[in-house]
């Protein structure tokens, strides 16, 4: 076995578990290589049985859940999962290349089958608070027989995954929109139930009602460290989303409100406001293929696949992506980097392809759910408004707008049966000609999108809900 020098670009939750199964089951010299100086962030993943088990498997529980504060399975914030992680890597031997980006690569020496035996990387240092490469100084080299590209999203605006490595994605145009607040956790005479007065269960009642007006699902986590609350923004033209990002004020009302309605763990002041809560674009985009077609090379986590919030954060899903790392790296194990591996990675491939497919499709139905409810509302609120109308004219305006939308709320509609019937098909581990289909439908679903959005964009959909909360939380 030739394969000696394992690479990892990107040290978060998915690139650490590389790291430390490379380590432990591959090869013996495996490199990190990482922009970020430090681990920050405080949102809250949603961890399924198996990572919590591959945790306690590989040594790491105790250092992420903390023995007499917090428990496995507990939530817990990402910056602790990192912190854990981070520590056994660099406990078994995994170097730390911290601060330092990849610039470029060039491959070394093909096989008779076509692929690079390995790849020098270009390194250079990070500017981690301008958010770019400092120029002046030297670089170095790496040299690597493997890479795994695990940066997340950002890898599909990477010309060094995109243009050097052959790596190309699709991307569904239409987006959600979603907002995160990190409250002050909850103090101990806190944790039971309060008791309620008749006002404050109507006024409850009432929160509810204006918090279902803005928000799609809505999921919170409480921890040790604050509680996480996650939310979609139903009702929300890319007006609104605008208005909201300019005022963060009122973005901190709607986050209050949603809060309020949380059951007994309500949710009433956010941590270091500037810093804790946040407005964001929510897109789905998957890669064409998960390994390079000339590179030994392959993509692991939201670099694969950016899944919905709705739907399972992206350590869920890159973890069964890590799975079949891990059943790659035993296959390459038995080989020489000159025999022919395809196989190996086109196992890998085929593999990925089912997971990256059915979180990509289910990822859609979110998006699309939420603009059928968003365009619902707003022909309810047309139907609504003409009752009171006295002009003939404005009448016919708005009934023309009315038969104008319907009929793209009912292409929205079988687009979102067209995904669950795509999805049906994943179910038993097949793999229909996904690739093919899945960018029709973006194509279909873009179609209608524009023409929906032509309409409504400009659209104040959300004044009203937000007038109401600066009354009750301004």
């Amino acid at each position: 076995m030739s394969f000696k020098k394992v690479a990892i670009l990107g040290a978060g939750p998915l690139g650490l578990m590389a790291a430390i199964e490379a380590q432990q089951n591959f090869v013996s010299d495996v490199t990190l290589i990482e922009k970020r100086s430090g681990y920050t962030r405080l949102n809250v993943p949603t961890l399924d049985n198996k990572i919590t088990s591959h945790l306690k498997k590989i040594d790491v529980a105790p250092s992420v859940w903390k023995p007499g504060v917090s428990k496995p399975g507990d939530s817990i914030s990402f910056s602790r999962i990192e912190e854990g992680l981070f520590e056994k890597a660099t406990s078994l031997g995994v170097k730390v290349e911290r601060g330092w980006t990849v610039e470029g690569l060039i491959g070394r020496d093909k096989n008779k089958y076509g692929r690079y035996k390995s790849i020098a990387l270009t390194l250079r240092k990070w500017d981690d608070k301008g958010r770019k490469i400092m120029r002046g100084g030297g670089g170095k080299i790496l040299d690597t027989d493997f890479l795994i590209v695990s940066t997340g999203g950002a890898a599909a605006a990477n010309p060094l995954v995109t243009n050097k490595l052959g790596f190309h994605f699709h991307k569904l145009a239409p987006t959600d929109y979603g907002a995160y607040g990190i409250f002050s956790p909850l103090l101990k005479d806190q944790m039971t139930a309060p008791q309620f007065s008749e006002e404050d269960y109507r006024q409850q009642s009432e929160d509810k009602k204006l918090a279902n007006t803005v928000s799609g699902r809505k999921i919170a986590f409480h921890t040790n460290d604050h509680n996480y609350l996650l939310v979609t923004l139903q009702n929300c033209s890319a007006s609104d989303f605008e208005k909201l990002q300019a005022t963060p004020d009122q973005l901190k009302r709607v986050l209050l409100a949603i809060g309020h309605t949380m059951g007994t763990a309500v949710l009433s002041e956010i941590k270091e406001v500037e810093k804790n809560m946040a407005l964001f674009e929510i897109a789905i985009q998957r890669a064409q293929q998960f390994y390079s077609p000339e590179y030994p090379a392959v993509l692991l986590g939201d670099a694969a696949v950016t899944p919905h919030p709705e739907q399972g954060s992206g350590i869920t899903t890159g973890f069964h992506g890590f799975e079949k790392l891990q059943e790659l790296f035993a296959a390459l194990k038995k080989l020489d980097r000159s025999n022919n591996t395809e196989k190996a990675f086109t196992n890998f491939n085929n593999a990925v392809e089912i997971i990256a497919s059915k979180k990509a499709l289910e990822g859609t139905r979110g998006v699309l759910q939420n603009h059928i409810a968003t365009l619902n509302n707003y022909i309810s609120q047309l139907k609504a408004g003409l009752a009171g109308m006295q002009s003939s004219g404005a009448k016919k305006y708005i009934t023309d707008i009315i038969e104008e939308l319907e009929p793209l709320r009912n292409d929205l509609t079988s687009e979102s049966e067209r995904t669950k019937e795509f999805l049906s098909a994943l179910e038993g581990g097949n793999l229909p000609d996904t690739a093919l289909t899945l960018e029709n439908l973006w194509k279909v679903i873009r179609q209608t999108h524009n023409q929906v959005q032509n309409m409504i964009k400009d659209a104040d959909l959300m004044g009203e809900n937000l007038e109401k909360m600066q009354q009750r939380f301004g």
